[in-house]
């Protein structure tokens, strides 16, 4: 799209593959703004207890986005993880009565390491 009394070209194209064979599907968005190219790219996958995305753009400090989060019904544990630009937060939960963990870890100061846990044997 070409806009006359700006002299300048806007655009947007994008494109989605999703196989749903292999649970994968892959995007592409893109976008001409004042003659700059903005491309942003996306994977994600999945199985029966795994997620995973990662997310690429041109946004200086976010240009890498990562998530990825597991759930084991059987053993009781939750994982997950997150990782924009350079900053990293994971979050992990397992049940189990003898030793039960929750934790977390963000790039926030007020909460940069959190962990709960005790350990029981009974003698």
């Amino acid at each position: 799209l070409a806009v006359p009394f700006i002299n300048e070209e806007f655009g947007v194209s994008y494109s989605l593959e999703v196989d749903e064979n292999n649970h994968t599907m892959k995007g592409m968005f893109e976008g001409i703004l004042f003659s700059r190219t903005y491309l942003f790219e996306a994977n994600a996958a999945a199985t029966s207890n795994l997620v995973e995305l990662e997310v690429v753009t041109p946004i200086e400090g976010y240009r890498r986005i990562l998530g990825r989060g597991e759930i084991d019904a059987q053993r009781k544990h939750v994982n997950a993880e997150m990782i924009v630009g350079k900053y990293e937060a994971k979050f992990e939960v397992r049940l189990s009565f003898k030793q039960p963990v929750v934790e977390i870890k963000t790039p926030f100061k007020i909460l940069e390491h959190f962990k709960l846990s005790y350990d029981y044997t009974n003698a």
